[in-house]
């Protein structure tokens, strides 16, 4: 695969929050955007980021940001256009602290993200960790840290970049059963840049509400991201000077313990003006009475945009409880709203 034809980079945060990063691409770039690449990283690493916004009540870390890519115009000359574009972070908990290893990945290729993320946590950060551990205890005051890891990422990123453009295999996660508490209306107008987003979920004082806030960082948080992370996506577009592609939210993954919380989108554009909507969807158990697999969420979200069924049945399709209040989530005090009524 021509290096051009791929964004590729590998960030890592100490347990200091100390970042450090490689990234490749051959293309040159303005110094401006040199720049902006350079806070990349710091706006990309969901930990700090949902540790805040959640209140630093619980640890939710962000593991998957996929996005998929649509041209913004058929009316061009550039041919060198990605099909793909994701994010990965792994964590890595010491008694040191949190160490966290993330990679921005744009390919023109539908990638194996769960290979390149077992590569991640299997052998890129273990590697760091290990490989500071055993040069402290040989001889700690002559290693030097930022060379090391500045070493450790190229080899990373070389070790991706071997294996990028394997086919996607199915895996089980794709079958397992999934329940919705909530569901994100979003609306963006490309030429005037106004932005719409709303949820809909259970009524406030439904008890299935406050159950389910236990397995997800909040209604708060769930509202913010889409909008957050496709937003970063874009920007990320940009500096890399890939003008003629935008890029449209499809799944993120979000992890806590054992708890697991996977949002997944669907959309369509017409004359610049977009329509998404999107599940967020938990761990099918015992207690949940509807429950679907990921590729059935996803239909049913096909359906109402292609007009095959209204809004009021795919609602009562993906969860009968919910009712048809929007919960509007477009500026702050939409989400502060969300977080007193919605998140106690």
């Amino acid at each position: 695969m021509k290096s051009s034809e791929t964004i590729l980079g590998l960030f890592f945060a100490d347990e200091n929050n100390m970042v450090y990063e490689n990234i490749k691409f051959s293309k040159e770039m303005s110094q401006e955007n040199k720049d902006k690449l350079m806070m990349l990283p710091f706006n990309f690493f969901g930990p700090v980021f949902l540790t805040e916004a959640s209140g630093g009540q619980s640890q939710w870390k962000i593991e998957l940001i996929e996005s998929t890519i649509s041209l913004k115009t058929y009316k061009t000359q550039d041919t060198t256009v990605i099909q793909s574009l994701f994010n990965l972070n792994y964590s890595i908990s010491t008694e040191e602290g949190i160490t966290n290893l993330f990679a921005i990945v744009g390919s023109p290729y539908t990638e194996d993200v769960r290979m390149i993320y077992r590569k991640m946590k299997e052998y890129i950060h273990p590697s760091i960790i290990q490989g500071k551990m055993v040069n402290l205890k040989l001889n700690s005051s002559a290693f030097k840290f930022q060379k090391f890891v500045a070493a450790e990422l190229i080899r990373g990123i070389n070790f991706i970049d071997y294996s990028l453009g394997t086919s996607r295999k199915m895996y089980w996660e794709e079958q397992q059963k999934y329940y919705c508490v909530g569901l994100i209306e979003r609306e963006f107008n490309r030429e005037t840049n106004e932005k719409f987003s709303c949820i809909y979920t259970f009524d406030e004082n439904d008890e299935e509400r406050k159950k389910r806030l236990e397995d997800i960082p909040s209604f708060y948080v769930m509202g913010i991201l889409p909008d957050y992370y496709e937003k970063l996506s874009n920007d990320t577009l940009e500096i890399f000077e890939m003008l003629n592609i935008s890029s449209n939210l499809r799944r993120i993954e979000l992890r806590f313990q054992e708890k697991v919380v996977i949002y997944v989108e669907e959309y369509e554009e017409n004359l610049g003006k977009k329509r998404s909507y999107g599940v967020i969807l938990i761990p099918a158990d015992d207690s949940t009475e509807y429950s679907e697999n990921i590729s059935a969420y996803r239909k049913n979200l096909r359906l109402h945009l292609d007009g095959s069924k209204t809004f009021e049945q795919i609602l009562e399709k993906i969860n009968p409880r919910f009712n048809l209040k929007k919960w509007g989530c477009s500026n702050e005090e939409e989400l502060n709203n969300i977080s007193r009524s919605l998140d106690c």
